[in-house]
């Protein structure tokens, strides 16, 4: 049997995937939809549904969809500053609090909107984002490996001449460039405890 001409030429530009999963990398994509959700832990979440990928090599993934979960923090435990003596359990939890926060941002950043912006706003439009290979190691799922969404960047990282992605911004080529001023608004050290 053979394929016909308009099947070969499709089959011979299609992209490949290992072992079924999109390969890790980063990707031009644009957001499909927002929805409230809740983790594991039974924590306010939300999904944010990725689609229309494409590779820096420019392979293209139209039908692949890439869920990226934003767990919401708590605001009575980012709101407060942070006490100087806590046990390590706390400092986990309030460094998780904070990552969250910052996970936060950068959504909304990648697509060039702020924190009161609403996620109906941004629909359609596209990002960057880096996908990167995990295997549990609990539960029904141990031995497999998923494609999971690390980070949003914006699109701007994504160079249409040089065909790769590299860093928005006028540091972007400096590895050294001098670190941010500190943000005036950021939780400091008190002897209060934020719970």
């Amino acid at each position: 049997m053979k394929l016909d001409a308009d099947l070969t030429g499709l089959v011979a530009t299609a992209p490949v995937k290992d072992g079924g999963i999109l390969p890790a990398g980063l990707y031009k994509a644009t957001l499909f939809s927002v929805e409230d959700g809740a983790n594991f832990s039974g924590e306010p979440q939300w999904v944010a549904h990725f689609g229309d990928l494409v590779s820096v090599d420019g392979a293209r993934y139209p039908l692949d969809l890439q869920r990226l979960y934003l767990d919401m923090p708590d605001p009575r435990v980012v709101g407060r500053p942070v006490p100087r003596d806590i046990d390590e359990a706390h400092r986990k939890f309030l460094s998780a609090q904070f990552r969250r926060l910052g996970d936060l941002r950068s959504f909304f950043e990648a697509f060039g909107y702020t924190a009161d912006s609403d996620t109906d706003e941004i629909i359609g439009e596209s990002c960057t984002i880096e996908i990167y290979h995990y295997s549990p190691t609990q539960g029904k799922n141990i031995g497999r490996t998923f494609a999971k969404i690390g980070k949003t960047m914006p699109v701007a990282a994504f160079d249409e001449a040089r065909g790769d992605f590299h860093p928005a911004g006028p540091a972007a080529d400096d590895a050294f460039a001098a670190p941010a001023p500190a943000d005036a608004n950021a939780p400091t050290l008190t002897d209060e405890p934020p719970f």
